[in-house]
């Protein structure tokens, strides 16, 4: 059955005793605040941007200098709209890519997460083994018809026409999680944010190719809704009304020592958890092309973005030989392909991961497709057990084809506690 609280080993075998103390103190700090603080969510910035086709414009969001942060939460609403034609979503991601970049920068100026929207939303569901933000029944999954309102009776939270067209204007809402530690209970990763010297800031870009047209056979899997009816200088679509609302996740009134002053968890909190994509290049058919994670890290999962544009052969997947996880240029940690890969993150999240036509409207093909390679019991650690390799062994490459790895991983980064042992 899938899990909603994802865990890592919080203190491993064969620490030092200086650090197995401090593992120990920070768990009863972490229980602690756990237990005893008020847990508040706030919505703390606001943001009103325009946009304009073909314009990556940045909007940037600062958290609140208040708390024990656990996550924030970002709610984006508009009107989508067109002079004429039919928009229907993007495959296989959809209205996810309304941002095309999202980067959370701590008060310590470290870049935690720098990846894409359709990356962020779906760690949302692999990290508690459902969709995010589904109510499981048919009415709150449908295109609601009360004049595009956000609110009825399912009070759709996330909501996302599944076609507009010219002249009928329809109104969408998305929400997305934004992690600070890793979990709700595991607070490794939090921040504490009552500091005025700096600020917690997210930095979100709207994504230039919201739309996109598929008249001339075009890729479309970047962009947010597509049309096969005509050029977008024809169709003239528009994304208006754009609000945008940062809600902080936090922990206040935490617990106190004998003086009256705030307890942390200091080892939690020497943790940053991260989210990172990065782009594959020059890849070989036929060929194992590895992919090297970099040093000081705990590899929680990997995710991967196969675009194989132009490929057009059934079933998806079948462009794939073998998809390998091996460390220390020898233990191999993961070797599937496709089929077998699809079976077992069905198995361990109770859904598929995304598959569609990168083509849009027009075409049938599934040659887009989506892995996810889980390692969260074990996390793979790069600085204790060698090199990480991702190998990615595909039998046919088209013109154009790109693929994209999304990392999600732990690292220890403050010196303070780079003990012998510590972070493994």
């Amino acid at each position: 059955m899938p899990s909603n609280n994802p865990s890592t080993p919080n203190s491993p075998a064969g620490l030092s005793q200086q650090a197995a103390q401090a593992f120990a103190s920070n768990m009863a700090i972490r229980k602690a605040w756990l237990q005893s603080s008020a847990p508040l969510i706030q919505a703390v910035a606001y943001a009103a941007p325009t946009y304009a086709q073909g314009s990556a414009t940045t909007v940037n969001l600062l958290g609140a200098a208040t708390g024990l942060i656990r996550k924030f939460y970002v709610v984006v609403s508009g009107t989508l709209n067109s002079t004429s034609g039919t928009f229907i979503p993007s495959g296989p991601f959809g209205i996810t890519n309304i941002f095309s970049n999202i980067t959370f920068t701590d008060l310590n100026t470290r870049v935690r997460h720098n990846t894409t929207g359709p990356h962020m939303h779906l760690l949302q569901g692999v990290r508690r083994g459902w969709p995010a933000g589904m109510a499981l029944i048919n009415t709150a999954m449908s295109d609601p018809t009360n004049g595009g309102a956000f609110y009825g009776a399912n009070f759709f939270c996330n909501n996302a026409p599944s076609t507009f067209t010219g002249g009928a204007p329809k109104n969408f809402q998305w929400t997305y999680e934004i992690p600070v530690a890793y979990t709700d209970t595991d607070l490794r990763g939090c921040i504490w944010a009552n500091q005025v010297t700096a600020n917690n800031l997210l930095s979100l870009t709207l994504n230039p190719n919201f739309f996109a047209t598929n008249s001339g056979g075009a890729d479309v899997s970047g962009s947010a809704y597509n049309t096969a009816t005509a050029s977008l200088g024809t169709t003239l679509p528009t994304l208006t009304n754009l609000k945008i609302t940062l809600y902080q996740d936090m922990f206040v009134q935490g617990p106190q020592d004998k003086n009256g002053n705030i307890v942390l968890p200091q080892v939690d909190m020497a943790y940053s958890y991260n989210a990172l994509m990065v782009p594959a290049q020059a890849l070989q058919a036929n060929s194992d092309n590895v992919f090297f994670a970099a040093p000081n890290r705990q590899i929680l999962s990997h995710m991967l973005f196969w675009d194989n544009y132009l490929y057009n052969t059934a079933p998806a997947g079948s462009d794939v030989t073998a998809i390998k996880i091996q460390i220390a240029n020898s233990l191999v940690v993961r070797q599937m392909e496709p089929g077998i890969l699809a079976y077992w993150t069905r198995n361990l999240l109770g859904t598929d991961m995304p598959v569609a036509s990168a083509g849009g409207t027009s075409t049938t093909k599934t040659d887009y497709t989506t892995y996810y390679i889980d390692t969260r019991r074990r996390p793979l650690n790069v600085q204790t057990s060698g090199n990480v390799g991702l190998y990615f062994n595909p039998n046919s490459v088209q013109a154009g084809a790109a693929l994209n790895i999304g990392y999600e991983y732990l690292e220890v980064q403050s010196a303070t506690f780079n003990a012998p042992g510590f972070g493994l």
